[in-house]
């Protein structure tokens, strides 16, 4: 059984890459919260029957890796209803670009 806090509100975490891929060229982070919001929201069938629900009700804590090439767009965010975003040190991988150090992420997850 859950404690109250984690039951009610639970975390919703949002890791950012650190590097576009070939379908999000020159999205900021807000992009990347838009896009999961509108993919969330749509339902099946009847075009117009979809789910309203706020980015904030789907992602309440973005953790980003530190000098990745995504923009992270504060103000944005924040208009989104997204407050809590979380720098989390990163290393540099020859093959696939910034990504999270392994240890301070498990640390940033643990303290959300």
């Amino acid at each position: 059984m859950g404690s109250l806090f984690t039951s009610l509100c639970p975390s919703l975490v949002l890791l950012l890459n650190g590097s576009h891929d070939r379908e999000t060229s020159g999205f900021s982070a807000s992009s990347f919260v838009t896009a999961i919001t509108d993919a969330l929201n749509r339902t099946y069938g009847n075009s117009h029957n979809c789910l309203r629900n706020l980015p904030s009700q789907y992602i309440n804590t973005l953790l980003v890796p530190k000098d990745g090439e995504i923009p992270i767009d504060i103000q944005s965010l924040s208009s989104q209803g997204i407050f809590d975003v979380v720098i989390v040190n990163s290393i540099h991988d020859p093959k696939v670009g910034t990504i999270f150090d392994p240890v301070s992420l498990i640390n940033a997850l643990g303290n959300v």
